[in-house]
């Protein structure tokens, strides 16, 4: 269908010049005012159509009230128009704005183990309860919430009596198998668990922190020993080998031995190329150690040499698992190869599935090794190969992890927080339990890509496919807790800030590292890319805001002037520009490639919260803790407007499109503002906690609203174009809104009626106005009636 749209007209009355859609709602009123004092009806009637809604809807009711018909219009027209125009303006709403809800971040078994008996199943969630569950049948034997945060890491002793549980608060909590107690909780000394084992005797935890510490627990009476080494990075696996020594795996690629004798550590040569992934001992008194990059390492745990590898220094892998006799790799094109121990020679190699292998375990026996796929899919792959994989899907959505304590049965982690027990010989069900729900912290998504990504609580991140409203997965990130998260252009890479002052680049959907950024001095809670996705800004407690280079690990660029916090930072849609806002109750606009400040904002009476520019980027909105959101020109930095309304401290803030900004507070209240007049539109409650995030989706047509309880809501904006710029398309789209608020019989209906007529009578104009009018190459439009 052609799309064409009326000529915007200029405005020319004494102090009031310019594009007529660039003028704020007040120039409006004055310009009309002046016209029917007049009694210009012929240019109100011209001016009909660039004006801004509220304006044409006045415009139409005087040129009713005087009886004005156009001499060259169509008189059915403008008594359809007249008859339709409202007594009182206001902006028309579908008659359900609500078009769609997400479970953003409520996603929560993060770990779970099956004793070796195979009959309890004890998991860990991300609010940090642990619970026990009968196998089959799942009946709850208990529940704790303990308070230790996101849980990072589970394990079962060897003697089978307890279950040890790492949070992200770094308190390690034990529980008895079979009753269920709690018996001990307490701080490990690292500041967050990522990796925890028992030692041979069931006596001792050790635990691995994000911090890259290793803690020895002794459960008799908790008693800690620290081992004095302390690699810089965080500890990604642990391994403990019969006669007691220690190995640990690290996110730097390193891998580390630690003992009573030896408690600096002893690193092992060579690294690796990314984080270590596998750490397992291996008969004949080796190590295998395995990374998403390279081959496997073969190592002497006596003398930590290299002895042999196995696959190529190109090979990329996304799982692993390990039995007394084989080590297998799966990788992202969906193919599962097996090496032999101690040779590193190939044994076999399954296709699996084209989604990807996203997660392997080995059977207690070393008889099979399971590969569970994105897809959902889990295949049961003999070993030695060839032979007749068993597979089956259960209702977990993508694999994430996978674990065999027992002959017979395989417990499988969803990406959508459920949990499955299943036989492996056929895949019947003998336990499923579904996850908890959780708080969303931000969220973000890259124009054209499709994906969304929500942060929830802990180091979770969900990725959802944005025009579906579908899940796609779980991402698992090397930080105890995300504190921001922006999606680099494409979707196909994240930057991620964490609580402990990290920021990392993330490779999407995958969840593997690209680089580290360093050079912070506090903990980062504001994070933007620039359009072209570049540079990133990322802003925290320091007060400093940092410029880095997306595909560099050069040192930033340090932007000084804030005297507090950072609390948000925002880039011009040019890229030119960037605002930071501050707990000293300013905004500071910055001159990108300068670095220097083009404008210090002040004027709010409390911490300055959050910000945003327009789409042309000529304005700058920032939201306050006084309530209040207030609207500056750019880049001089004179104030505008002041928005008041809200009750609670602004959290969030977007500008729409179409003249609209959107506003969120921590009471979870959504407000809508016109732009540049700052006119409330209206306020929405949610009963869902502060709003966490605002994404303007579907070309502005939709706002996607985060809360802190967990929701992700889907809401149709009410109508503010101009008829001018409007297409077929979205005379379509008003039509339908109209047959919804006559179904629905509610007050919305006759603002629908007058926007249809307007419409109509504007995307007339249009034709009427071509110099090659359309009509003449087949142009058809429905205008009115069915």
């Amino acid at each position: 269908m052609h799309s064409a749209a009326v000529p915007i007209l200029p405005i020319s009355l004494p102090g009031l010049t310019g594009p007529a859609g660039q003028l704020p709602g007040t120039a409006w009123d004055l310009i009309v005012r002046r016209l029917a004092a007049q009694g210009d009806y012929e240019t109100l009637s011209r001016l009909l159509f660039s004006a801004p809604l509220k304006a044409s809807c006045t415009i139409t009711g005087i040129l009713k009230a005087s009886g004005y018909l156009p001499p060259d219009g169509d008189p059915e027209f403008w008594r359809w128009l007249y008859a339709a125009v409202p007594d009182r303006f206001r902006y028309p709403e579908p008659a359900d704005d609500v078009r769609s809800t997400l479970s953003g971040g409520a996603v929560q078994y993060s770990r779970a183990v099956v004793d070796p008996t195979g009959r309890f199943l004890a998991a860990g969630c991300y609010d940090g309860t642990i619970e026990l569950r009968k196998i089959p049948g799942g009946d709850l034997v208990c529940t704790h919430p303990t308070g230790a945060g996101n849980i990072l890491a589970a394990a079962c002793s060897p003697d089978r009596r307890w279950v040890a549980f790492g949070g992200g608060r770094g308190q390690l909590c034990v529980m008895e198998i079979p009753g269920g107690q709690l018996a001990r909780t307490r701080d490990s000394g690292v500041s967050a668990i990522t990796a925890l084992t028992f030692m041979p005797d069931s006596r001792q935890v050790v635990c691995g922190g994000v911090d890259g510490k290793i803690v020895l627990v002794r459960l008799q009476d908790g008693r800690c020993l620290q081992f004095s080494g302390r690699p810089s990075s965080a500890v990604t696996g642990l391994a403990v080998t019969e006669s007691g020594m220690i190995f640990s795996g690290h996110a730097d690629g390193t891998v580390r031995s630690w003992s009573s004798m030896e408690p600096q550590g002893i690193r092992l040569e060579p690294d690796h190329q990314g984080p270590v992934l596998l750490l397992s001992p291996a008969p004949g008194g080796l190590l295998v150690t395995g990374s998403a990059q390279g081959p496997l390492l073969f190592r002497d745990q006596d003398s930590r040499g290299l002895v042999r590898t196995a696959g190529s220094p190109e090979m990329a892998s996304t799982a692993f698992a390990a039995s007394r006799e084989w080590v297998a790799a799966g990788n992202a094109e969906g193919t599962v190869t097996l090496y032999g121990v101690p040779d590193s020679r190939e044994i076999c190699s399954y296709p699996v599935h084209r989604s990807g292998v996203s997660a392997l375990c080995a059977s207690p026996d070393g008889s099979w090794c399971a590969a569970g796929s994105r897809s959902g899919m889990v295949h049961i792959l003999p070993v030695p190969g060839p032979g007749t994989p068993v597979f089956f899907t259960g209702r977990t959505e993508g694999i994430r992890n996978l674990s065999a304590a027992v002959p017979g049965t395989v417990t499988c982690s969803g990406w959508n927080g459920a949990l499955e027990v299943r036989s492996t010989d056929d895949g019947t069900l003998l336990l499923r339990t579904e996850g908890r729900g959780s708080s969303v912290i931000c969220m973000s998504t890259a124009p054209g890509s499709g994906l969304l990504a929500v942060a929830g609580s802990g180091r979770i991140i969900h990725l959802w496919n944005l025009p579906a409203r579908e899940y796609r997965g779980m991402v698992e990130t090397y930080t105890p807790g995300i504190t921001a998260l922006v999606m680099l252009s494409g979707g196909t890479a994240a930057a991620v800030a964490g609580s402990d002052g990290s920021l990392f680049i993330i490779r999407l959907p995958e969840g593997t590292l690209i680089r580290s950024l360093q050079g912070h001095t506090g903990s980062l809670s504001a994070l933007a890319s620039d359009p072209s996705s570049t540079l990133l800004a990322a802003g925290g407690w320091d007060a400093f805001v940092y410029l880095h280079k997306v595909d560099q690990d050069n040192s930033p660029v340090i932007l000084h002037g804030h005297t507090s916090p950072v609390t948000s930072v925002s880039f011009s849609p040019d890229g030119k520009l960037l605002v930071s806002t501050s707990q000293d109750r300013t905004a500071r606009i910055w001159n990108v490639t300068a670095g220097i400040p083009c404008a210090v904002l002040p004027g709010h009476q409390h911490v300055v919260s959050a910000s945003a520019f327009s789409p042309d980027g000529t304005i700058l909105a920032t939201g306050s803790w006084d309530h209040t959101i207030r609207l500056w020109s750019v880049p001089d930095g004179a104030t505008i407007a002041v928005l008041k309304g809200h009750r609670d401290r602004i959290s969030r803030l977007v500008f729409t499109g179409n003249g609209v900004l959107a506003s969120g507070d921590e009471r979870g209240v959504l407000g809508l503002w016109t732009v540049p007049d700052g006119e409330l539109i209206r306020f929405q409650e949610s009963n869902a906690g502060r709003v966490t995030g605002l994404l303007p989706v579907r070309d502005g047509r939709e706002l996607l609203s985060a809360y802190e309880q967990g929701h992700c809501i889907f809401r149709d904006l009410p109508w503010t174009k101009i008829p001018a710029e409007c297409t077929p398309d979205d005379y379509a789209r008003v039509r339908e809104y109209l047959a919804d608020a006559a179904e629905a019989d509610n007050a919305q209906e006759q603002p629908w009626q007058w926007i249809e007529a307007l419409l109509a009578g504007s995307l007339r104009n249009a034709v009427a106005l071509c110099h090659d009018p359309p009509m003449a190459r087949g142009y058809e439009i429905e205008l009115a009636g069915d």
